[in-house]
């Protein structure tokens, strides 16, 4: 029983619709996701093949009264309301084909704070230049520098966190490749505490 609060229907045609219905499989071993969390069932057409109705589900909810969404399909969502809105941040979630290791992340922008089974880290950019390091920094804090292209230390991580949890506007650098140009992003944490928690907890809901 899928025990939805709302349908949508996405599909193009009539045609097909008394045909099986396939329900995408969730990465998630509870439902819902989260506490007050709403479910939306939609009904669309299989990219592969357009005759096989299937049924995927996301989930509405609210963190410190911030509009939040995920999909169970792969743990992808966001946290906020508006796609385009500066405070706004996005989630994805992978599993290793080999050990079945779970690893999410929330990021907006440049930036992304992860968790596996060993913690958080935070990773700026993508296509790094090889040999430069990243930075962060929070006001007018010091900046802190990673330890490779990247990624940073366990104990700068939690810095990051602290100081994007405290609210201060900070702006992260990495140089990228094969331009060797530096990238300068704004970030809006506005919205972080928030897209922490919810982090936590499709990481922990994940199957």
């Amino acid at each position: 029983m899928l025990k939805c609060s709302s349908y949508e229907d996405q599909t193009y045609t009539n045609d097909f619709k008394r045909n099986e219905l396939t329900i995408k499989k969730s990465v998630f071993k509870i439902s819902p996701v989260f506490d007050g969390g709403k479910k939306i069932c939609s009904l669309s057409q299989n990219s592969q093949n357009l005759n096989i109705p299937e049924v995927s589900i996301s989930e509405n909810a609210e963190i410190d009264k911030i509009l939040v969404s995920v999909y169970y399909t792969d743990g992808s969502g966001m946290i906020g309301s508006e796609f385009n809105d500066s405070a706004t941040w996005f989630s994805k979630c992978s599993s290793d084909v080999m050990t079945d290791e779970v690893r999410c992340s929330v990021y907006q922008k440049d930036i992304a704070l992860a968790r596996d089974k060993d913690g958080y880290q935070i990773v700026i950019g993508h296509s790094n230049y090889p040999g430069t390091k990243a930075m962060f920094r929070s006001g007018k804090e010091k900046p802190i520098t990673a330890i490779n292209e990247s990624s940073f230390s366990e104990s700068d991580t939690i810095r990051i966190i602290e100081q994007l949890s405290s609210g201060s506007p900070a702006v992260s650098r990495y140089t990228s490749w094969p331009d060797g140009k530096l990238v300068d992003n704004e970030i809006n944490p506005k919205q972080f505490s928030a897209a922490k928690k919810f982090l936590d907890k499709i990481f922990e809901s994940h199957h």
